[in-house]
């Protein structure tokens, strides 16, 4: 990439982790009960960690990358998603065993179903 500052690899870390996490949020939805999936998909707690991702996926490409010489848009893109898919393994194993309230006073998630 001609201009590998900051900004340009920040941002296409970014895009890398958004792609996974959409990917992710459609796994989820033939993964869990589609009344624990609406649930989960309107608790501010799943967008507060979705953002979350992304942002420090977006930090940490540019942290990886920002010595090197010759990296491309694709290696930027690919480093976000590797990121956000490595920490979401990470936290999951973390949360496995944990609950929270959703928001939803008939339904308690675990905080697993975030991380799958």
């Amino acid at each position: 990439m001609e201009y590998a500052n900051f900004y340009s690899l920040f941002l296409f870390g970014v895009i890398g982790a958004f792609s996974a996490e959409v990917l992710k949020l459609y796994e989820l939805k033939n993964k869990l009960n589609s009344e624990v999936y609406k649930v989960l998909y309107r608790s501010y707690v799943f967008w507060i960690v979705f953002f979350l991702f992304l942002l420090v996926s977006g930090f940490l490409t540019w942290a990886f990358l920002e010595s090197e010489k010759d990296v491309t848009v694709w290696q930027t893109v690919i480093t976000g998603m590797g990121i956000s898919t490595i920490g979401k393994k990470i936290l999951e194993g973390y949360f496995s065993k944990r609950l929270f309230d959703a928001g939803d006073d008939n339904h308690t998630i675990e905080l697993k179903d975030l991380f799958r």
